[in-house]
């Protein structure tokens, strides 16, 4: 028997450093055993011969067919790892993808539930809003109706005003003759800087007045007076809270002359003048020369105030009742004390005795009659 080495293929896979099968074969020789026809001695060579030659074409077909066999199936080994290789990284992606796709769900869920709870809480404030506006529209209406009524109101105001005032003006008339001298009630009262000696009760007088006059459409106008004015009759006087260079017992200055201090009254009238001045500017009217006391007032209530200043217009805005002459007033007088005295009572005592003067001018012959009877 003779042993023939028969040469074979074998293959090695190995990863490279990018994961890849990378295939190396190696030949290794093994040993075949063939029986020898049995032949005469002196043969022997030839059939040795003869013996390799076979046995080297049986190895080459061999060879050839094991190359081939074993190509096709590196082929596919190499294919299938490259499947498994793709597969391998196809799951490793899908995993990936599985956990992106977890993790785009879960944030998903959560910006839902924020949405949810954002669309909850929107809806409150909407219902909150709705309330609010349902409420602001009624509080509009009634704003609407108090402004209405509080424009009403003004006017009213505005025009009870424009009565009293009138009404003043018709209690102190303030009348010039000739343009120059100038009366308030009847009582004269030159300008400031004219004031004489001899006129001391007269002016005293006629400063009571004015500084009355002053003080009410002060009060009626709801305008404070820098300088108050202390209403004493014809002993009246006028305060100075702004001079901080006077005391408390200094700050008080007649407005009606007294024995030897001249320059107190002049500075009482100086302040009286600067009231009026106050009043006229804040209708937006100039003081040229603050000296003229009854025609500065004048022209403020008649181009300031629209308000005529002579008793020979009686206003139409309230009429002033006639009263008997057996009437007195006081205590029986509806909705007044028997001690508030009241501003209708002057103009409407002196409008009666006006009216009786009026009526004993125009008819002397019933007097006489009466006097005869």
């Amino acid at each position: 028997m003779t042993v023939i080495m028969e040469p074979h293929l074998k293959a090695r896979a190995v990863l490279n450093h990018a994961g890849i099968a990378i295939f190396k074969w190696s030949r290794t020789l093994c040993a075949t055993p063939m029986e020898c026809s049995p032949c005469s001695a002196s043969s022997g060579p030839v059939c040795n011969q003869q013996t390799q030659v076979t046995v080297q074409k049986i190895g080459n077909s061999r060879l050839k067919r094991n190359c081939g066999l074993s190509s096709s199936s590196n082929n596919l080994k190499k294919e299938s790892e490259c499947l498994r290789l793709k597969i391998l990284v196809l799951q490793d992606e899908l995993e990936r993808q599985k956990k992106a796709l977890g993790r785009e769900v879960e944030l998903l869920h959560k910006e839902r539930n924020a949405l949810n709870v954002r669309c909850h809480k929107f809806n409150v404030q909407r219902e909150k809003l709705q309330k609010k506006s349902e409420s602001l529209n009624e509080l509009r209406k009634e704003c609407t109706a108090k402004r209405e009524n509080f424009l009403k109101t003004n006017a009213q105001l505005t025009i009870r005003c424009r009565q009293l005032l009138s009404e003043l003006s018709y209690i102190y008339p303030i009348e010039a003759h000739d343009q120059k001298d100038y009366f308030i009630c009847g009582v004269k009262l030159p300008n400031s800087e004219d004031f004489q000696a001899k006129d001391d009760g007269s002016v005293a007088v006629a400063l009571g007045y004015t500084a009355h006059l002053v003080s009410m459409i002060s009060f009626f106008l709801q305008v404070p007076l820098r300088y108050p004015i202390l209403h004493k009759g014809s002993r009246s006087a006028i305060k100075d809270n702004i001079n901080d260079k006077l005391t408390e017992k200094e700050r008080e200055f007649p407005l009606y002359p007294k024995g030897g201090e001249k320059l107190q009254f002049d500075y009482g009238v100086y302040l009286l003048n600067k009231n009026i001045a106050q009043l006229r500017y804040q209708h937006s009217l100039g003081t040229p020369d603050l000296r003229l006391t009854l025609p500065n007032l004048k022209t403020f209530l008649e181009h300031g105030l629209l308000v005529r200043c002579d008793r020979h217009h009686i206003s139409s805005a309230i009429p002033v009742p006639k009263r008997p002459a057996s009437s007195t007033f006081g205590s029986h007088d509806v909705g007044f004390s028997s001690r508030t005295p009241t501003p209708e009572k002057g103009p409407r005592k002196r409008a009666s005795s006006e009216n009786e003067k009026k009526n004993s001018v125009q008819n002397p012959s019933s007097k006489l009659q009466g006097g005869s009877g």
